[in-house]
């Protein structure tokens, strides 16, 4: 069950559950300066989720991860 507001620990569940992968620790340099999320869709696979490490490992980033992890989120749930 879950309880609002959402812990990150449950937004991450959430991804685990629908997602083939959950990489919270991803270097996304060659996307771009500005990119901090990634959800990558492949034919007959579950989507796979890279967040960067710096979001991961910065606390003072703690809300951009959490709604970075949700932004995600919502591709894997909306797009599958």
């Amino acid at each position: 069950k879950i309880t609002f507001p959402i812990s990150t620990d449950d937004l991450t569940n959430l991804i685990e559950k629908e997602a083939e992968d959950l990489d919270l620790y991803a270097d996304l340099s060659t996307y771009g300066d500005t990119v901090e999320g990634v959800t990558e869709f492949r034919i007959g696979q579950k989507p796979t989720i890279k967040i960067s490490k710096n979001l991961t490992e910065t606390p003072i980033y703690i809300n951009r991860y959490r709604s970075t992890l949700a932004h995600e989120y919502g591709h894997l749930h909306l797009h599958r």
